[in-house]
This record gives structure tokens, C-alpha cells and sequence, in this order.
């Protein structure tokens, strides 16, 4: 059927058998392969997925995606709030101050500075508060899909008299 070598590049890389069931692959000098014409499609697509890569999982645009779990205030009815403590699945590199967003309501609550504390654990100092209420963290950061994105925490404030009673 075929008398010349078919080529893939060299001519002489691959034969055909004249009855052109099976391909000859020289380049052992002790054997000879002989590789089934079936087998063909299936070893070009294993070298097209090799050459061009074939993703283990779907990509998700390159965003992490985040577990916002807790959000504790450490104030109480006789103390006022001073730090709010946010809680997430993993760390979030990077994150800042400005990536917090706090609703205040009728609070007056600011926040000051934000310190990371590991395991995903972040505090946040505030200050200016007026009033205890409930408020409303929202948390946003590029290349993060966080959720939820906002939890609400009681946030106090006490405006009684602390006696020192030590010496």
C-alpha cells in the first residue's frame, strides 16, 4: 500500500506497513516497536494536552476565596468597645485598614489601626464611640472573594465612674 516512509517531520521517524495496520518506530538497534494505527489519535492528544497543559481544577479568575467566621467586640455594659476582632477561614495578604468598611449607625465608632494576629485572625482598634449599638463590618479585598462579606457585632459604650481600688 504505502512504499515510502510517511513523515512527521524526518521521513524516516515513522513507517507505515504495507498492510497499514501498524507503524514502524526505528531508533532501537536491538528491537524493532511496532505501534497500532488506532493508538495514533489518542497519543497526538496526549502530546497536544502536554504541549498546551491541562488544568487539574477550573480556574476561578485567580480569586481565593474567604470564610469571614467571627466578629467580636471586647467591650460589655461596663466597659467601652476598644477592639473588634475579625475572624477568617485563612490569612488575607495584605489586608489594610482601607479594606475594612465600618456602619457605624448612630455609634460615632471610627476605626484606627488594623493588626494581624495569624491564623486568619485580625484585630481592629476603633475609638469615637458615643453610643453602644450594633454595627456593620463589611470586608472587601481585591484577588478575595469573601464571605460573607459583612458580619454585625454590639459595640458598647460606658460612661459610669471606674473606682481605682488599689493601693
Amino acid at each position: 500500500m504505502f512504499e515510502n516512509p510517511v513523515g512527521f517531520g524526518i521521513s524516516s521517524d515513522i513507517l507505515i506497513n504495507e498492510a497499514g495496520s501498524c507503524m514502524l518506530i526505528p531508533g532501537c538497534s536491538m528491537k524493532k516497536y511496532f505501534l497500532p494505527l488506532r493508538l495514533l489519535p489518542v497519543i497526538l492528544l496526549m502530546v497536544v494536552l502536554i504541549t498546551i497543559g491541562c488544568p487539574a481544577e477550573p480556574e476561578q479568575n485567580g480569586d481565593i476565596e474567604v470564610s469571614f467566621s467571627g466578629l467580636n467586640s471586647d467591650g460589655w455594659d461596663m466597659r467601652t468597645t476598644s477592639m473588634l476582632t475579625l475572624t477568617f477561614d485563612k490569612d488575607i495578604e495584605g489586608l489594610t485598614v482601607e479594606d475594612i468598611a465600618v456602619n457605624a449607625g448612630t455609634t460615632g465608632i471610627t476605626k484606627e489601626t488594623l493588626s494581624p494576629k495569624g491564623s486568619g485572625v485580625y484585630e481592629l482598634e476603633v475609638s469615637g464611640i458615643t453610643e453602644s449599638g450594633t454595627i456593620t463590618v463589611t470586608v472587601s479585598k481585591a484577588e478575595y472573594i469573601i464571605s460573607p462579606a459583612s458580619l454585625n457585632t454590639a459595640i458598647y459604650y460606658y460612661t459610669g465612674n471606674v473606682t481605682d481600688t488599689g493601693s
